[in-house]
């Protein structure tokens, strides 16, 4: 399928899509994350030779009414870390049902997972790290984020590809849910122990433009 044919049919089944620079995920246009979703019209009268296309995830993509699309991005960066990745994925999902996948043209197993959520429960955050280990990351992607959809190509030169076909789409599991409530409790209690660790220095010491203003003012 042609890329210009591919945005079309994502566009009919209710995905925010637009144009990405040639062999790039980088969008072409400024502002992308907050621009009004592009009409068929509007995609077919902007397309140009050679350009990839995305997914706007979140609230902007509408796989199912009042859910938005959520991106389960598994990122695997060496050849010894596909099976650990892929293990970890299992482990999250349980028995959730297979959806729509798309294997990155990076290679290693790369992947994006695509799920439904209803829009009242999305992710808060455009991305959060859920799972980590040497060599690979999960990621849940919501409103801000984008993905590349195939049949666009990799910087590498290799294709994006549907491993498993975009038909019937999976509501988020609520491991997943979990998994992005325990990583945002885990970043604010970094943010709340460093904070008091900044509070708890004497006054006056250190070297910041602050400090500076409390060895000499009230």
């Amino acid at each position: 399928m042609s890329i210009l044919g591919a945005a079309i049919i994502l566009a009919q089944r209710g995905y925010a899509v637009h144009w990405l620079r040639s062999r790039s995920k980088a969008p072409t246009a400024e502002g992308w994350s907050t621009a009004p979703v592009a009409t068929i019209t509007t995609m077919r009268q902007t397309y140009r030779p050679g350009y990839n296309v995305g997914v706007r995830c979140g609230h902007w993509s509408r796989p199912l009414p009042e859910h938005g699309l959520v991106i389960i991005d598994v990122d695997i960066r060496s050849p010894e870390a596909t099976g650990p990745a892929l293990a970890a994925v299992e482990t999250l999902l349980g028995e959730t049902p297979a959806g729509p996948i798309v294997l990155s043209g990076g290679g290693h197993g790369s992947r994006h997972l695509w799920f439904a959520c209803p829009v009242d429960a999305l992710p808060p955050k455009a991305n959060i790290t859920s799972l980590h280990a040497e060599g690979w990351k999960l990621e849940v992607l919501s409103t801000g984020k984008q993905v590349v959809v195939p049949p666009s190509i990799h910087p590498s030169g290799q294709p994006y590809r549907w491993l498993k076909p975009l038909t019937t789409i999976p509501l988020l599991p609520g491991a997943i849910h979990a998994a992005v409530e325990d990583a945002l409790a885990a970043a604010t209690q970094t943010a709340i122990t460093t904070g008091r660790l900044v509070q708890g220095l004497p006054a006056g010491t250190g070297t910041r433009p602050g400090d500076d203003f409390n060895r000499h003012a009230d």
